[in-house]
């Protein structure tokens, strides 16, 4: 069904150091560049449950349920020290959750680009078949 999409898995190293420990975090992440409405669903019920159906939630709470609940959902591998932290809530340092959050949303641009190089290419190919 969907075979000419552009691989939905895609990997990128980190290699961020903590803005208040100083700890460096470096592995490598393999996520899922765009989700299926199941795995939207997922994260909606992450969103929802991270910020405890709050009726006035600040925006702190906001962006960290967002991000968490994006990375968990996206997440298909981690470092092992992103594991043992429980998914990044044992740490000090919420700016590499930020960080992984960002570089899954980079990788989704990315997945979107290609897809639309993809859909150019095959529109040109299609193009020079009919004109032939």
């Amino acid at each position: 069904m969907y075979g000419s999409l552009p691989k939905i898995e895609r990997s990128f190293d980190l290699d961020h150091k903590g803005a208040v420990t100083g700890v460096e975090y470096k592995g490598s992440f393999t996520v899922r560049c765009v989700l299926n409405v199941g795995q939207k669903h997922s994260v909606e019920l992450e969103k929802s449950r991270l910020m405890a159906d709050q009726r006035n939630p600040t925006n702190g709470l906001i962006s960290l349920a967002v991000a968490l609940a994006e990375i968990r959902g996206r997440l298909v591998d981690s470092p092992s020290w992103w594991k043992d932290s429980k998914a990044a809530t044992d740490f000090i340092d919420d700016d590499v959750v930020y960080e992984v959050f960002n570089r899954c949303l980079d990788m989704e641009d990315q997945w979107k680009t290609e897809l639309k190089k993809n859909a150019e290419e095959a529109a040109s190919k299609n193009a020079q078949t009919v004109s032939q």
